[in-house]
């Protein structure tokens, strides 16, 4: 009998243990007492309660197997437990997890972005630490950013209480970045820190967003490394009126992420999909501008028309007659001319192509970038100022005369090379820089982080880099007469504020009538810190002679020696694949479809929904509903919208 109590009394124990133990892993859902709520501390007392494993160093990190782990990781994360640059947090996947298993009341609950930021960044817990998704898959994610719904899990509000500084508010996350990730990097942009976020793929995901957003599949705003993530089949859902935040133009500008820092190559891109238009901070994409102007030959960039360095400028530019003010260093000018109304979207524009008759050809000679001519005397020599300026006359480097020779394939299967796009110049600029002619107006430009009415010169080609680094240009002749060419460096009256008038223009390079016929010819130009920082300007125009052609230009924004702070890589739609392990596609360079999507607009109907699926190796299907959003897919991978509301599997 004595036995029998014995054992009892041990059921009893055991039983109260596990009861204890469901309690505690479990009270981020119900609210029960016991777990440490100081987000002071940063690291939790009782890890145990939110992860299988780990204590989040790099050594041991946080183990996820189950939704709730990822639940706990969501709040934590954005009540600012992982705060500390000094004592950054690691997590690891180490199994698939289904977030349908996240229920209350056999609803499933969704978890908000991890890593939040608010536009006016007075509520910041953005996601700076490690999170390695070890090659398995987030299954049925839900993505919200509004939990007024009774039966959301969400953390108690003592839990909520204890934290200082508003999480939620009338339940609705104080955060204007969505995806699984929010806002990925420090709050203090350019931050270097060790933030990475890889290795998984997201399955069939629905990102919610009830407030004014910028959003993607796998997070709202990168400012540091991610790579080798994949999403299937997942949807995005945006509530009536919502919109871009402030500084953006659209919603989502890639759709597996929503935008990143691409600010002075701070974060580099290298397999980023591409959109069709002028390039923009290395060569200069001739074939684009070719095919904007009309895919003529000989099109000219007219009288009063500018292009912008920018690869977004894939539509042909509106432009409408106007008399503008600009305030010029005399004071208020009214310059009348064709101004462009539409001549950037926001962005770091760094330069245009500035008419007129800058003209685009195709077929003008078979050119071989691999000989290149170069004086060898001074009987010879071009006219150059070896000595002033930091003008080069040497061997282009051996990427640049592959980027000129390899060749290309088109969707329809034409095929061509680079190099074979030549942009003749105009005749010469007649400039008169101190003296107001020769001047254009481009009205609501963007130039790096400035906005305004653009004051430029004419019939030229116009760079303002923003970096140290080295301009580089090819000029070809492909014709029977000598040619020539000129570069000015110009100085605003005030630097920096593009809408004012130049005081100074100093001809750094003077090439007349030298460049001889069927020669390439390399140069470059060195771009100082103390250049950026005096606010110079560029302008290549034609000099004395037949008038010259550009066959490769680069502004020299991306020839710095600062080393970027993160990488994108490898990230894209998948599709599912019955001979992986896990069911869908991997991640190479040999299968990356290459499809990105731009949402911009306002939701006009009472939500706007969009899936997107990669439904084989090289098509993306997108079905949408509602109004008021323009969506656009660009990309080498063809897309199509699916009419039936269906998709292939």
């Amino acid at each position: 009998m004595k036995i029998n109590r014995k054992l009892s009394i041990i059921a009893l124990i055991m039983v109260l243990g596990s009861v204890l133990s469901v309690s505690s892993v479990y009270a981020w859902y119900l609210g029960f007492a016991g777990i440490n709520t100081n987000a002071s501390n940063n690291r939790l007392s009782a890890n145990a309660d939110y992860y299988h494993s780990g204590d989040g160093s790099k050594e041991n990190p946080y183990t996820i197997t189950e939704a709730r782990h990822l639940y706990n990781l969501a709040w934590l994360q954005d009540l600012g437990y992982y705060d500390d640059e000094s004592n950054l947090a690691y997590f690891r996947l180490d199994s698939d997890i289904d977030m349908s298993e996240l229920t209350k009341d056999n609803v499933q609950s969704p978890i908000p972005p991890i890593g939040i930021l608010s536009s006016d960044t007075t509520y910041a817990h953005p996601f700076i630490g490690n999170f390695d998704g070890n090659g398995y898959t987030i299954n049925n994610l839900i993505i919200s950013t509004q939990f007024s719904n009774e039966s959301y899990l969400k953390p108690s509000n003592n839990v909520l209480a204890n934290h200082s500084g508003t999480l939620l508010n009338d339940n609705s996350i104080n955060s204007n970045y969505t995806g699984l990730f929010g806002y990925v990097g420090s709050k203090v942009k350019g931050s270097q820190i060790d933030t990475a976020i890889s290795n998984f793929t997201i399955a069939n995901a629905t990102i919610n967003s009830t407030k004014n957003t910028l959003s993607g599949y796998i997070a709202g705003f990168v400012d540091n490394d991610i790579s080798n993530i994949g999403v299937y089949h997942s949807t995005f859902n945006f509530s009536q009126n919502v919109s871009s935040i402030d500084n953006y133009t659209y919603i989502s500008n890639y759709g597996l992420i929503g935008d990143y820092n691409s600010e002075n190559d701070v974060i580099k891109w290298e397999d980023k999909p591409s959109k069709t238009g002028v390039g923009y901070g290395s060569s200069t994409d001739l074939r684009q501008l070719y095919i904007n102007l009309g895919s003529e030959e000989g099109k000219a960039i007219g009288k009063n028309e500018a292009y912008p360095f920018r690869a977004e400028s894939s539509e042909k530019i509106e432009r409408s007659s106007n008399t503008i003010s600009m305030n010029l260093s005399a004071g208020t000018k009214s310059i009348e001319t064709t101004v462009t109304q539409k001549a950037s979207t926001k962005g770091n524009n760094l330069g245009y192509f500035v008419g007129s008759d800058i003209k685009i050809y195709a077929n003008k000679k078979n050119i071989d970038y691999s000989k290149f001519y170069y004086p060898q005397d001074s009987s010879n020599s071009l006219e150059l100022p070896y000595n002033s300026g930091g003008i080069k006359h040497n061997a282009p480097s051996d990427d640049i005369v592959k980027y000129l020779s390899d060749v290309q394939t088109d969707d329809d299967g034409t095929t061509y090379t680079n190099g074979k796009y030549l942009m003749r110049m105009s005749g010469k600029s007649q400039i008169d820089f101190i003296n107001e002619k020769g001047l254009y107006a481009v009205v609501n430009a963007q130039v790096g982080n400035w906005t305004g009415n653009l004051l430029v010169p004419n019939r030229v080609i116009w760079v303002a880099p923003v970096k140290a680094g080295t301009m580089k240009f090819v000029l070809f002749n492909p014709e029977s007469k000598a040619m020539g060419f000129r570069l000015y460096k110009l100085t605003r009256s005030t630097p920096g504020d593009y809408s004012t008038y130049f005081s100074a223009g100093e001809q750094i390079i003077e090439c007349n009538a030298t460049l001889l016929p069927l020669k390439a010819y390399y140069f470059e130009q060195e771009i100082s810190e103390e250049d950026v920082n005096a606010g110079y300007e560029y302008a290549l125009s034609a000099g004395d002679g037949y008038n010259p052609y550009i066959a490769y230009m680069d502004i020299g924004v991306n020839n710095s020696s600062v080393s970027p702070i993160g990488n994108i890589s490898s990230i894209d739609f998948v599709y599912k694949d019955l001979t992986q392990a896990n069911g869908y596609s991997q991640i190479n360079e040999t299968n990356l479809s290459g499809v990105g999507f731009v949402f911009e607009g306002s939701v006009s109907t009472a939500e706007f929904i969009l899936t997107i699926t990669r439904t084989y190796a090289n098509g993306v299907q997108y079905i949408y509903s509602g109004q008021g959003i323009s969506v656009k897919a660009y990309g080498k991978s063809s897309t199509n919208r699916s009419s039936e509301g269906t998709f292939l599997e």
